[in-house]
């Protein structure tokens, strides 16, 4: 442009000597050589300010289309962007990285301090690490997952990246790129949930398939055995032993029918599912002392059941199953008490508002140690006691199924036990 504004400058000089200048106008032939000239540079000059403002609206607007693009990606992938400069405490951020952080609006102070009142407690340590460095020029580049809280108290995860700056003029400056990940953490705790319970199943099985080839290979054995006795008996005549051979035979085959009902019983937990209702847990205690009356009469058992049990919500028939295994168990294990007591009762939950049910006796008890395993499959703590070690099992998948938990208590052996129980005492919503 200044060279067109001097060439211009020269070519009116020219034109206006005469009227300036009269006495030293000079032909026209001394002056088109030089006009010839101003005029060529004055249209070269012009010709490469129009080049340069076409190469500069060109780059303009690569620029816009480079911009549009990565914004464009940046949408499609749900992540914000921001510049942070602590030293002046100013950030610049997209929308989406303030929705992303939860900020109604600009309401971040730019401070450390103020970034961190953000982040949850249990990650709070880590963060103020990770910025710190960032922060104190230690590192240069970051990436950092973690939560933060928003204002309506929702707990998000985001993955923050990016990179920290040094410039004479301006101090430390960070940019980055922040995106929300709390679908995919969930997804990955919902993965890991899915596994820790696949390996909890395969550990269940291969303890299945060793114990029911052990328990129904042992009754098979007692029946072949006698089998072959009463075969000799009727051999030689001795008719008289036939029927202590046949009672042994049925007491093995009773056995392993009882063994394949709890184990079809077992399987049939979560699928085969009644409509759940509203029942008084007293009534549920009665009907189980009713079907289980042999076994406690059987063992002199004195059953009390508490006043002012809570009412619970679920499939009757299965809380039946439930405090009629208890019930049967405790019956089953007084060991040498001379006067068996059992308790059916409830208390005061510690957590989750929910009352704990239990059924507590005053039999055998059981070792510190061995109370976790009490409600494994088939885990029996002595291999001659009675029964088949299902039946701590179904009462466990019924209650989780009504979404309860199960845990024993007991102050070791010889002082009884109590298994504890949670159920549901409003329908779910």
């Amino acid at each position: 442009r200044g060279a067109i504004l001097f060439d211009a400058g020269c070519f009116v000089f020219l034109l206006l000597t005469p009227l300036l200048i009269p006495e030293h106008v000079p032909d026209l032939a001394a002056i088109t050589g030089p006009l010839l000239l101003v005029a060529i540079g004055s249209g070269l000059a012009i010709m490469l300010m129009i080049h340069r403002d076409e190469l500069e609206r060109e780059r303009q607007e690569a620029l816009r289309a480079s911009e549009e693009r990565l914004l464009l990606a940046l949408d499609a992938s749900r992540m914000g962007t921001w510049e942070w400069d602590p030293v002046a405490r100013e950030v610049h951020s997209s929308e989406r990285a303030q929705a992303i952080f939860g900020l109604p609006g600009k309401t971040f102070d730019g401070t450390q301090a103020g970034y961190l009142r953000m982040v949850h407690p249990d990650d709070l340590a880590a963060v103020g690490k990770e910025l710190s460095e960032v922060l104190s020029g230690g590192k240069d580049e970051f990436e950092i997952l973690h939560r933060v809280i928003w204002a309506d108290g929702s707990v998000h995860w985001i993955q923050a990246q990016g990179r920290s700056t040094t410039r004479e003029d301006t101090g430390r400056r960070v940019n980055g790129t922040v995106v929300d990940v709390t679908e995919r953490r969930l997804a990955e705790a919902e993965r890991d949930r899915l596994i820790q319970e696949l390996e909890q199943k395969n550990a269940e099985l291969e303890r299945f398939t060793y114990t029911v080839s052990h328990d129904l290979k042992s009754p098979l054995i007692t029946v072949r055995g006698f089998l072959g006795s009463i075969e000799r008996d009727v051999k030689d005549g001795r008719y008289d032993r036939l029927g202590a051979d046949v009672e042994r035979i049925l007491s093995a085959t009773a056995r392993m029918q009882k063994l394949l009902d709890e184990l079809l019983s077992l399987s049939r937990i979560g699928r085969i599912v009644n409509p759940p209702e509203r029942v008084r847990f007293a009534d549920l205690a009665q009907e189980a002392i009713d079907l289980v009356r042999g076994r406690l009469d059987a063992a002199q058992a004195r059953v009390e059941i508490q006043d002012n049990l809570p009412d619970v919500f679920g499939d009757r028939s299965r809380l039946v199953q439930v405090l009629q295994n208890l019930l049967d168990n405790s019956a089953k294990f007084v060991g040498d008490q001379k006067a068996p007591r059992i308790v059916v009762g409830s208390r005061p939950g510690a957590s989750e508002g929910r009352p704990v049910f239990f059924v507590q006796d005053n039999g055998e008890g059981v070792a510190p140690e061995n109370l976790g395993r009490m409600v494994g499959l088939f885990e029996k703590l002595d291999d001659r006691s009675r029964g088949t070690g299902v039946g701590l099992v179904i009462v466990k998948r019924i209650v989780e199924v009504h979404g309860g938990k199960v845990w024993v208590e007991s102050p070791g052996r010889g002082q009884g036990t109590t298994v504890c129980f949670t159920l549901p005492t409003r329908a779910s919503v």
